[in-house]
This record gives C-alpha cells, sequence and structure tokens, in this order.
C-alpha cells in the first residue's frame, strides 16, 4: 500500500512534468508553431514532443497506473485555459486526456510488460504513436459533426497528414524520453536514497 510520502512525490513529480507540459507549449508553442518545412507546419509540435516525453517519464518512473492520466488531464487543463476559440481548445484538451488515458491503458496491460530491452523501447514507441493519433479523435468528431460528410472527406486529406505529423512528434518524444531515462532513473534512485 502507497504510503503518504510516495504519493506527496508522486503528486509533486506530476506537477513538475505537467508545468513543463504547460510552460513549454504556452512559450514555445506560439514561436514554433508559426514556422512551417515546405507544407508541414509545425503547430501543436512542442505539445506532441514535450507532451509524449513527459507521459514516457511519467509512466517510466511512477511506474503506477493513472499517473499519466492525471498528469495530462493536468496539462490539458493549462494549455487549454486561455484560448481564441474555447470550442477548439476544450476539444484539442479532451484529446489530450483521450490519449493520456490510452497511454496508461496500453503502458501497463499485463501482456507486454514482458518486454524487455529494445522489445520494450519500440513497444513504448508504438504506444506513443498510437495515442498521438488519438490525441485527435475529439476534434476529428466535431469537425465530421460540424462539416457533415461530404465536406470532411474533401477536408480528409489533411487531417490524414495532421494525424501523420501528430504521430512522428509524438514518436519523437517518446524516443527522447527513452533515451533520457537511463540518466533519469539514476537521479531518481539518488533522490530516494537521501
Amino acid at each position: 500500500m502507497p504510503t503518504l510520502r510516495l504519493a506527496t512525490r508522486e503528486l509533486a513529480f506530476i506537477a513538475v512534468f505537467a508545468s513543463m507540459w504547460i510552460a513549454a507549449q504556452t512559450v514555445l508553442g506560439p514561436l514554433v508553431g508559426r514556422f512551417s518545412l515546405g507544407p508541414i507546419s509545425m503547430h501543436g509540435t512542442v505539445n506532441h514532443v514535450v507532451g509524449w516525453f513527459a507521459m514516457v517519464v511519467t509512466a517510466s518512473l511512477l511506474e503506477r497506473f493513472g499517473m499519466v492520466s492525471i498528469m495530462s488531464i493536468t496539462a490539458a487543463l493549462g494549455t487549454r485555459a486561455v484560448r481564441a476559440s474555447p470550442l477548439e481548445g476544450a476539444l484539442v484538451g479532451l484529446g489530450y486526456v483521450v490519449a493520456g488515458l490510452l497511454f496508461d491503458a496500453l503502458y501497463f496491460i499485463p501482456g507486454p510488460n514482458r518486454f524487455q530491452g529494445n522489445e520494450r523501447k519500440i513497444y513504448v514507441i508504438l504506444i506513443a504513436a498510437v495515442t498521438g493519433v488519438a490525441a485527435l479523435i475529439p476534434y476529428l468528431v466535431f469537425r465530421f459533426y460540424a462539416l457533415g460528410p461530404i465536406a470532411f472527406t474533401i477536408l480528409l486529406p489533411s487531417y490524414l497528414f495532421s494525424a501523420g505529423k501528430d504521430l512522428f512528434f509524438s514518436s519523437v518524444g517518446a524516443y527522447l524520453a527513452i533515451v533520457t531515462l537511463p540518466r533519469l532513473s539514476q537521479t531518481s534512485r539518488l533522490a530516494r536514497s537521501s
């Protein structure tokens, strides 16, 4: 049974990583989002790289179901609270909540937890890819409802392109977390022993 001290550390950890996600999105998001590489807009890339980095690190170091969900809900509230379009902000925020819940479920599902080494790393990157695309679902459902099937079908290539971009940058965030985790794990162990 977790102790109060462990719960306090979990809460502090979640607060730090959710704050990092919120700060990166509010400060860097608008700057990076202005750029594009040919037809690829960089809008949303900070959210996916930093957010999925935070998800992987949170799941790996706290090793407890629900922590990623709490962190993604906190970050969604922080990054979506002030938006020009409150409805769009709420839908995108809901997407990050859905992604966090799905990430938790896939990360802690019993079968794949037996994966070790490179298999585990590949599995975590696949989780990031799937959840990165899943973050679009609430927004796309609304767009389908608002536009109707014909207009939605016409715009489908742009939505598919956006899904591919989200898949890529979420995977990049997960990869960066995997590369960083050995050092973070060592620091975490040192902090627990002191």
